[in-house]
């Protein structure tokens, strides 16, 4: 992951996940559907152009 968001702000994030979770953690991040950012994107316009189910 740092490979691909190589920056500061990331950085700053990973380093502060270290300090708060000391004994570790663990991130699940299954691979996206998505082929394409498009893809994407359209997937998220579809529901947020939606009111909320009640």
């Amino acid at each position: 992951m740092a490979a691909k968001l190589d920056s500061a702000e990331f950085k700053k994030v990973k380093n502060q996940c270290y300090r708060d979770y000391s004994d570790g953690f663990y991130v699940y991040c299954p691979p996206s559907p998505h082929k394409t950012t498009q893809d994407g994107v359209d997937y998220i316009v579809r529901y947020v152009g939606q009111p909320a189910m009640a």
